[in-house]
């Protein structure tokens, strides 16, 4: 790419980034705070109807000796995954070290199974 090339993307980008500057809307905290509790229900109930329909798909598989995947076909269940809906991150749980810990398995107490969100299952000893 040439120099004027460079120089005519880069003001094309200036031009775009003001023109959304100009028409976005302000947000006051409230608001803002608003939409997280709502943004957050809703989540909560994709997951428990998700939850509540692999455990109807399951109970099924088993009463008829079939994988639960089976089973979803012959209902006629689209999954997320055949769909490839994804399941939005949780706002604020942040990527740093504040990560919130899921404990897999176990007392709450213990550390044999500790997942960090966004990352893989690791394995700490027992003190």
């Amino acid at each position: 790419m040439c120099v004027c090339c460079c120089f005519l993307r880069r003001d094309a980008l200036k031009v775009r980034v003001e023109t959304l500057r100009a028409t976005t809307l302000d947000v006051t905290p409230q608001q803002r705070e608003k939409k997280k509790k709502e943004f957050t229900a809703l989540r909560g109930e994709w997951t428990k109807r998700k939850r509540w329909c692999a455990e109807a798909v399951g109970s099924l598989a088993d009463s008829c000796d079939k994988k639960p995947a089976d089973m979803a076909k012959v209902i006629g269940i689209e999954t997320d995954e055949d769909s490839n809906a994804i399941l939005p991150p949780v706002i604020g749980t942040g990527f740093g070290k504040g990560r919130p810990i899921v404990r897999l398995g176990g007392s709450s107490t213990s550390t044999s199974g500790v997942l960090r969100l966004g990352k893989s299952v690791a394995k700490k000893k027992s003190r």
